[in-house]
């Protein structure tokens, strides 16, 4: 029975590795050296990742497709995006999916962005107007994604071939 379901899930090569002997001591030298902070082992030779592929190639599991597919945005939605996550006008939403050809935005832009909303977020919180609490809302909610997207996009998402980030993180968010 788990021989089939092995087999269902593409896992059947799991099945063929015996691990008769595991080697205890192996295994105590490495999870001491495992840092749950960045996942991954401190070793005297470096540091060390172990990623899907790597698995996939000491396993033998075929990994056939995206981890997370990005589905294609359409050029209004991004410009839609844009304009009610990050407070973008339509003439600078516009501009920017123009000029990025599709669902991309500079990373330049994403930070004066995030400037201009921590600004007025701070001009908005000095003064006791109370006409001003929605304003303050959207203005704080648009602020605290702007930084979200900077912070996943640079670290978690980050293409070092471009300076641009995918709209589909914020569209996440």
């Amino acid at each position: 029975m788990v021989l089939v379901a092995a087999r269902c899930i593409r896992f059947f090569p799991l099945h063929r590795n015996r691990y008769g002997n595991i080697n205890h001591g192996l295994i105590a030298a490495l999870s001491e050296r495992w840092n749950a902070k960045t996942s991954s082992f401190h070793l005297p030779v470096g540091e060390i990742t172990v990623t899907l592929d790597d698995v996939s190639c000491l396993q033998d599991i075929p990994i056939r497709w995206r981890l997370i597919a990005k589905p294609d945005i359409e050029y209004e939605d991004n410009i839609q995006l844009l304009q009610t996550e990050l407070g973008f006008t339509l003439e600078e939403a516009q501009s920017e999916v123009t000029k990025q050809r599709g669902g991309y935005v500079c990373i330049t832009l994403l930070k004066d962005c995030f400037e201009r909303l921590l600004n007025r977020c701070n001009q908005l919180e000095q003064s006791a107007d109370n006409e001003e609490d929605e304003e303050k809302g959207l203005a704080r909610n648009a602020c605290i994604k702007a930084f979200l997207f900077l912070f996943v996009g640079l670290t978690i998402f980050a293409n070092k071939n471009s300076r641009n980030l995918h709209l589909i993180w914020l569209a996440t968010l």
